[in-house]
């Protein structure tokens, strides 16, 4: 009769551990072939990028601009000609705007990308509200006292106010702001520009003493019978006109003040007398009582041309 010893579990199959060497070397195996895949893939994507961005059917060959006004188109596309045959993926368009900016008509600028090969621009030109004057010459200036151009008969349709004393001097051929009087500049034409039916009306601004500004407006007659012709609703007076038409002018007229501490607003006003119309007659009846002093010019020294 046979005995049977029991099996030692120590040595059974299962419970035989791998080395310890042969461990580490399959996981540098597995850890190999990853970073072999990963290669493989980068150079992939390397090379089909490098492909994709050589692409010649990639490169700008159209540029579509708009909102073009003053700006000579043939001086805009010498800016940006360089875009052609640029890639249209890698091209940094903040440059290009930064560019565009810096020309003394170009406010902003909008690209827009249009694959395969076409770029669209969008300028916004600057509106000059004024002609600086620095002894005989004139130059156009934005809303905020930066000069756009030299005046010449290019500019002949414009109808702005001439600004005295914005600039301090020339600096090689160029006029030079100063910075206090153009910071008054630009509030009073900020003002003016919430209402238009006014910064028509004004064709003179001395900006000299950065504490007081003189307006001179031309004509209070015609500014009020722009309002006349705009009014209706209220009571019809002698002339024609009605009762609510001279508030708004009235109101811009009798904002001349000297404020304690900040300077002073003087406006000085022409008005057309002695031609016979009883309308005018009335505006100037009306905007007499709103000043504090007038000067009355005769025919007779006009007829004469003094």
């Amino acid at each position: 009769m046979g005995v049977r010893v029991p099996a030692d579990k120590r040595f059974h199959r299962s419970h035989i551990k791998p080395s310890r060497r042969r461990t580490i070397w399959q996981q540098g195996c597995r850890l190999g072939r990853t970073v072999v895949i990963l290669a493989l893939v980068g150079y992939a994507l390397h090379r089909a990028t490098d492909l994709v961005l050589d692409a010649s059917m990639l490169a700008i060959d159209k540029i579509e601009v708009e909102g073009l006004s003053r700006f000579s188109e043939g001086e805009f596309n010498a800016l940006v000609n360089l875009l052609h045959g640029q890639n249209i993926l890698t091209i940094d368009l903040n440059v290009w705007r930064n560019r565009l900016t810096a020309s003394p008509w170009v406010k902003d600028v909008e690209f827009r990308r249009l694959m395969p090969s076409t770029i669209q621009i969008a300028v916004s030109e600057k509106m000059p509200v004024g002609f600086g004057r620095v002894g005989e010459r004139l130059y156009l200036i934005d809303e905020d006292g930066v000069v756009i151009d030299e005046h010449g008969p290019q500019y002949g349709d414009f109808d702005l106010p001439i600004v005295d004393n914005l600039f301090v001097h020339l600096d090689h051929g160029q006029p030079v702001i100063d910075s206090a009087r153009k910071k008054m500049h630009s509030r009073f034409i900020g003002a003016l520009e919430r209402r238009p039916e006014l910064l028509r009306r004004v064709s003179q601004i001395d900006v000299a003493d950065p504490d007081d500004v003189v307006v001179l407006l031309d004509s209070i007659t015609r500014l009020a019978r722009g309002y006349n012709n705009a009014t209706s609703g209220g009571k019809i007076g002698t002339g024609g006109v009605d009762s609510t038409a001279l508030i708004k002018p009235k109101k811009f007229f009798g904002s001349a003040r000297n404020i304690e501490n900040g300077g002073t607003l003087t406006i000085i006003g022409t008005a057309l007398v002695d031609t016979g119309s009883k309308a005018d007659e009335v505006i100037f009846e009306e905007f007499k009582g709103t000043g504090n002093s007038e000067l009355h010019l005769t025919r007779k020294l006009v007829e004469k041309r003094i």
